[in-house]
């Protein structure tokens, strides 16, 4: 890549010098960072599925039933953040049934499963529920997906 930017470096290094971004470095943070990040993005997921059972109250709305959906994303959660990356890597001494590594990573590829099925079947509730019959309100059909891409979104800021 050299030569793309080397025409752009003086007037760009004068910038950045003023922007004085060397305070906001977080490499040793990066873990706690990540984490604050994804639980920000769970509990926004959840506040808004959780607004929307208290405005439509009604099972014609909103299906009380689609929260298995977010409840599967969050079980992806809680396996994703069961493997520790060490274990993952196989760094660590000691061998389970399968081995640690192995194990580890069919672990891993489940909750990835459930991850994915969560996201398609928000994507799925929202289009065929409410967007092709043109349902009013279309609220819960959005706030479906939305949980399901900010539990996902959570669970991928993990493995950066």
């Amino acid at each position: 890549m050299a030569g793309l930017f080397d025409d752009c470096s003086p007037f760009l290094s004068r910038y950045y010098s003023k922007l004085n971004l060397d305070k906001f470095y977080l490499k040793e943070k990066r873990n706690t960072v990540s984490s604050i990040v994804a639980g920000c993005l769970f509990s926004i997921g959840w506040w808004i599925i959780i607004d929307c059972a208290v405005l439509n109250p009604s099972n014609q709305q909103f299906h009380k039933a689609f929260i298995v959906i977010g409840i599967m994303a969050s079980l992806a959660l809680v396996l994703v953040n069961s493997i520790s990356d060490a274990r993952f890597r196989g760094d660590l001494y000691g061998q389970g049934c399968c081995g640690s590594i192995s194990l580890s990573r069919i672990v891993l590829f489940l909750a990835f499963l459930f991850a994915f099925g969560s996201l398609i079947s928000g994507a799925w509730v929202m289009i065929v529920q409410y967007i092709i019959p043109d349902k009013k309100p279309m609220y819960p059909g959005i706030a479906i997906f939305l949980q399901n891409l900010l539990i996902f979104t959570s669970i991928t800021g993990k493995w950066n």
